[in-house]
């Protein structure tokens, strides 16, 4: 991302000298939150390991979908995947915990951490009222995706 992409999604203007300096991964996460919506920040989408580039970004409507959980839940919401590297969903592949061509790879893809029985029921209603045709249920986390690529009209579980 360029300093003035991240600087105007905080509402702060840049100086024309700086709007075309380059800002990795690390350097984003240094800065103060990068706020993508009212209640979640770029890092909670992002890989643990700063120093490695992702090929894409977190798609705006899985933050739209995570806002909307959030709402119906009326708490918190813990995403505990968002985008991977390729070097992570291999070594996930390798442990038998993901697809080869798992959708977090195009940044497409979210897992929230969910254990209730009460807020899994209204995060796959959310989900399912906008739209998702995709969604994973495990014994501590929900998986939804948007990857029209992928069979539509399905959930399965882990």
């Amino acid at each position: 991302l360029l300093l003035h992409q991240v600087q105007e999604r905080r509402g702060h203007r840049v100086p024309a000298q700086l709007q075309h300096k380059s800002l990795s991964n690390k350097e984003i996460m240094n800065t103060e939150p990068f706020a993508l919506s009212e209640h979640f920040v770029w890092d909670e989408f992002h890989p643990d390991d700063w120093n490695a580039e992702v090929d894409e970004e977190i798609d705006q409507s899985i933050v739209n979908l995570c806002e909307n959980i959030r709402s119906a839940w009326g708490e918190p919401v813990t995403v505990t995947s968002g985008v991977r590297t390729k070097a992570t969903n291999d070594k996930l592949v390798t442990e038998g915990k993901a697809s080869p061509n798992s959708s977090h790879l195009k940044g497409l893809a979210c897992d929230i951490y969910c254990t209730r029985s009460d807020l899994r029921w209204k995060a796959i209603n959310s989900l399912l009222a906008h739209g998702v045709t995709r969604i994973g249920i495990a014994k501590n986390f929900i998986h939804f995706d948007i990857d029209k690529d992928k069979v539509q009209h399905v959930i399965w579980t882990y």
